[in-house]
């Protein structure tokens, strides 16, 4: 039995890009639209696939169009409440523009702030939990103080019986 490139690609194998390099042009729509969403079929079971999808992308000399494409779905305020969507995106942007990847950050961290219930803010409290520890892994010790002041402040400001100051 013979597959095909979206087997392949939905499969998360290797051969999906030996495919693509036969012809990119061929898959560059369907490229570009990967580029926009997770498409694993369980990202705790499998892990990012932007491995995969950094590979495809690096088939074209002009790489804009696909960067543009995972930019435009990572400034889509849907993408902060959605854990999947920005693991992928985040590690895709890694590969790439890491100063997007920090403004994300800091953007998250301001909505985590909002007086809202936990329950509320669960989901964007795991993307600020893998955007915080994408920076670390990527950036280091640079960037490791900054984020725990971060985690600090926003413990301090969510626990006042602590009996601490609030304002850090």
């Amino acid at each position: 039995m013979r597959y095909d490139f979206e087997h392949y690609l939905m499969a998360g194998h290797g051969r999906a890009y030996m495919i693509a390099k036969s012809d990119p042009e061929k898959y560059r729509d369907r490229i570009i639209e990967i580029c926009r969403d997770d498409y694993s079929y369980d990202l705790q079971s499998e892990g990012s696939r932007a491995w995969l999808t950094y590979d495809l992308i690096s088939l074209y000399e002009d790489q804009e169009p696909f960067l543009a494409a995972i930019k435009e779905s990572y400034s889509d305020p849907s993408t902060d409440t959605n854990w999947e969507r920005i693991q992928y995106l985040t590690d895709l942007l890694l590969m790439y523009d890491r100063k997007v990847v920090f403004a994300k950050y800091k953007e998250v961290e301001k909505q985590i702030h909002a007086e809202k219930p936990l329950d509320e803010i669960h989901d964007l409290l795991q993307s600020f939990e893998y955007l915080a520890i994408s920076l670390i892994q990527n950036h280091g010790i640079k960037v490791l103080g900054s984020v725990m002041r971060d985690i600090g402040r926003w413990f301090l400001t969510r626990n006042p019986e602590t009996g601490m100051d609030s304002e850090v």
